[in-house]
């Protein structure tokens, strides 16, 4: 790169609607993660449990949810999550890990 050219100048773009860029059937909640994870200032863009803990996933975290038609089968464990994973988050406990799933658990099988 030529140091003595200190000319140039990148071009203003604006930026593109999200709504634009997805189907108009695309679930609102998706296209708002979608948006906070690729948000360019990394201090800005989501924590991957924050992300975790998005209403996109509140469908996941209801008891007795399956996965879709034909198969219809118990969720694989979702919520198994250890001490170390939550340290940097820990007041996200509450979301990511579902009461039904700590009844569960201290119940035992």
């Amino acid at each position: 790169m030529n140091q003595s050219y200190t000319e140039f100048r990148f071009p203003q773009i604006r930026p593109h609607p999200w709504k634009k860029v997805f189907r108009a059937q695309t679930p609102e909640d998706a296209i708002d993660l979608t948006r906070k994870l690729l948000e360019y200032t990394p201090k800005s863009r989501l924590h991957p449990l924050e992300a975790l803990s998005h209403e996109f996933f509140n469908e996941l975290r209801v008891e007795g949810t399956q996965t879709p038609s034909p198969s219809n089968r118990e969720l694989p464990p979702l919520f198994n999550f250890s001490d170390q994973e939550l340290r940097d988050k820990p007041h996200l406990r509450s979301v990511l890990v579902p009461q039904h799933y700590c009844n569960n658990i201290s119940n035992g099988p």
